[in-house]
């Protein structure tokens, strides 16, 4: 199974213990986390990752750069603002991202069919 590389950017005061056991629950995630807006914007622009999770205690000056940029960058990538706290928000819609992505790169499966008239 491949990996989801999710990058995780937060307030530097937010409590992330709620977004990490959601996270440890789950298989197939690697998870880096970032608090510094710069360390981020470089992070962005120098590694590949598929989903960017962003606090929605972020300032939205912030928050606005980092989707601006990942959308230049990483078009492919997809993002999600999370309020951290709302444990049972994140499970849902992690494990609905994660299911939509493992269907996306999963293997493709094609039938041939040898009826003309089909």
């Amino acid at each position: 199974m491949k990996t989801l590389n999710i990058y995780v950017v937060v307030n530097a005061n937010t409590d992330l213990s709620g977004f990490k056991k959601v996270v440890e629950s789950m298989s197939g995630l690697k998870v880096q986390y970032e608090a510094d807006i710069e360390v981020a914007v470089n992070t962005i622009t120098q590694q590949r990752f598929d989903l960017l999770v962003t606090d929605k205690n972020l300032a939205r000056e912030e928050s606005k750069k980092l989707h601006r940029l990942v959308d230049l960058l990483h078009p492919d990538a997809a993002w999600v603002d999370f309020v951290m706290a709302d444990e049972m928000y994140i499970n849902y819609k992690l494990n609905g991202l994660l299911a939509k992505w493992i269907d996306a790169n999963g293997e493709r499966k094609v039938n041939f069919t040898d009826n003309p008239h089909f």
